[in-house]
């Protein structure tokens, strides 16, 4: 049995003791009980929205009939339910990339699509908490010299991604093969992922497609988390707000508890407490976040285990497939 499992649960659960330490759950539970249901009911039907939302942003990377928006939908409530199981959102991205390849009958392209989403999703994310962080920190006087920079970081981003990334794609087997050379790996970047990211980068009004849809998740996400907060009595500011989702995404990617817990609960008690809120508050939204995206766990366990037999039948089938071809090679 593999030792990771029980060191991040570990840190998980002391991770969680020091919130307990640190945070007054008496008035955390106070705030609960004023919190008003609509924004929470909003919460919950945005989450399912959104799912549909990058489904659509999946079907424009691949392009593919096979992949409809139903099923697409279907993965990705799957992934949102192992995302809570798995750390740093691992555990979702390999389960996507074994739907997707089921799917097209591709696996490495699978990989390739689910990178792109990654790599996408992350630098318009990336690009917002910049703008947030300059006109949050800058001087007064340097507050619009600051959003033009940050627009200007946003923009390179696109432009890196739209011009310069596709002169590179040729390159990135190149450093593979100094890593393999020196570390005796066999890291190989498969023809179909490079040729998928070529396609995607290449063609301009794809690329622009796809980083407008993750725009508007990105800022659809911001705009609940205003809500929720907003219904226990509170506000926070757009940008404020955006930078605090900025660290939090970065924080929960770190591998080191089970679904972000305890990193999350402090993160956001820590950011709420840097804008002039309790962090009792920003405990509480977290809980609130989780509680919101808890029905969409549930579909995604739903699904899981009504497809849970075809999954171990494949699993059973690439078992014996491998079996037979270690068999010859030794023969």
């Amino acid at each position: 049995m593999s030792l990771k499992p029980v060191i991040k649960w570990a840190l998980s659960i002391g991770l969680l003791w020091v919130l307990y330490q640190v945070v007054d759950w008496e008035k955390s539970y106070e705030l609960l009980k004023q919190m008003k249901i609509y924004p929470v009911v909003v919460g919950v039907l945005m989450v399912i929205v959104f799912e549909v939302i990058n489904a659509q942003k999946i079907r424009f990377i691949f392009r593919d009939p096979r992949l409809n928006l139903k099923r697409m939908t279907q993965i990705n409530f799957l992934t949102r339910f192992f995302n809570n199981l798995a750390p740093g959102g691992v555990g979702g991205d390999v389960l996507r990339i074994y739907y997707i390849g089921q799917t097209i009958k591709y696996n490495s392209k699978a990989f390739g699509g689910v990178l792109i989403d990654r790599l996408t999703g992350f630098w318009v994310q990336f690009g917002l908490g910049t703008i947030a962080l300059t006109v949050l920190y800058g001087t007064l006087w340097a507050k619009g010299v600051a959003l033009v920079l940050g627009v200007m970081l946003l923009l390179g981003g696109v432009l890196f991604s739209l011009y310069l990334f596709p002169r590179l794609i040729d390159k990135i087997q190149v450093v593979l093969n100094w890593i393999n050379k020196r570390l005796g790996w066999s890291l190989k970047f498969d023809g179909s992922v490079k040729s998928l990211l070529g396609e995607v980068f290449r063609n301009k009004l794809l690329a622009i497609k796809i980083l407008g849809i993750d725009l508007v998740y990105k800022n659809s996400v911001n705009a609940v988390v205003m809500l929720l907060i907003y219904g226990l009595g509170y506000q926070l500011s757009f940008f404020e707000v955006t930078l605090i989702m900025f660290v939090n995404a970065t924080v929960a990617m770190l591998p080191i508890s089970i679904g972000g817990i305890g990193v999350t609960e402090l993160s956001f008690g820590y950011m709420f407490h840097t804008f002039g809120l309790d962090s009792e508050i920003g405990v509480v939204i977290s809980l609130l976040i989780r509680i919101v995206t808890l029905p969409s766990v549930l579909v995604g366990w739903f699904l899981f285990m009504k497809e849970r037999p075809s999954i171990k039948k494949n699993m059973d089938v690439i078992r014996k497939q491998k079996r037979a071809a270690h068999a010859s090679a030794v023969e």
